[in-house]
């Protein structure tokens, strides 16, 4: 009997030792990884917007439209105090996971260029997604009107994933500035 007691007792010395060192772990790297995903951001965003130097969060995001997109951020990139554009963060479900994309529009209501950010679509179906193939297809669009197979080709096979970034770029492009 004692020796189950004393099992249990360096069991559990093991365990907030454990627990010790992965909060310790967690509280030191937090700000660094903080850090990181903040300047990935920046440059996807210029990535997006090339003409842009820096990017001032809009921090009045309108309700979106379809119900299906969730607008995450607004962002206006400036060269000399001189707005270049806009980069709006969405996120819309697809096929299987939610799609985050950023969409870049020029002053003159075009768009500069598409990024999917992350998703966990079916890997070589909807995640085809993510190539230039099919993004490179909106760059230079500017009508919210845009529909597929007509003017986008969709990913074959993945209807439901092309359908769904189709739907957030039409939503982005109905953004006012």
């Amino acid at each position: 009997m004692k020796e189950i007691v004393l099992y249990g007792v360096i069991l559990m010395i093991i365990c907030a030792i454990a627990a010790g060192a992965l909060a310790y772990v967690y509280i030191q790297t937090q700000k660094i990884i903080a850090m990181q995903k903040e300047k990935e951001k920046l440059q996807a965003l210029q990535e997006i917007l090339p003409l842009a130097k820096h990017f001032d969060n809009i921090s009045d995001i309108p309700k979106p439209k379809d119900k299906m997109v969730k607008i995450i951020g607004v962002y206006e990139g400036k060269n000399n105090n001189q707005k270049v554009g806009k980069v709006v963060e969405l996120v819309i479900r697809g096929y299987s996971s939610d799609i985050n994309l950023l969409v870049g529009i020029d002053t003159l209501g075009k768009i500069t260029k598409v990024k999917i950010i992350s998703q966990q679509e079916t890997p070589g179906l909807g995640a085809e997604i993510t190539k230039d193939e099919f993004l490179n297809q909106f760059i230079g669009k500017n009508s919210p009107n845009m529909e597929l197979k007509k003017d986008i080709q969709p990913i074959t096979g993945a209807t439901i994933s092309s359908r769904a970034v189709l739907r957030a770029v039409k939503e982005a492009l109905v953004i006012k500035d």
